[in-house]
């Protein structure tokens, strides 16, 4: 999902990020943290977790991406 956001995000000539997967199973800090809310989207101090719709992706990257402008 988040991959086919970005992809026609930059067709339109958006703003686009790179994606960088972390294992909170490598940092405990993270595995509190994340563990119960997984998967989770950050982008420039915003979250979302639980994600679930295309949707939801969208509408997130709309919020998120032109803040790192």
């Amino acid at each position: 999902m988040l991959q086919q956001a970005l992809e026609e995000r930059a067709m339109r000539g958006e703003p686009t990020a790179i994606v960088r997967e972390l294992d909170i199973d490598t940092d405990p800090e993270l595995h509190d943290r994340y563990f119960l809310r997984i998967p989770v989207f950050a982008v420039a101090g915003l979250e979302l977790d639980l994600v679930m719709s295309s949707r939801q992706v969208r509408a997130f990257l709309d919020r998120a991406l032109p803040q790192l402008a």
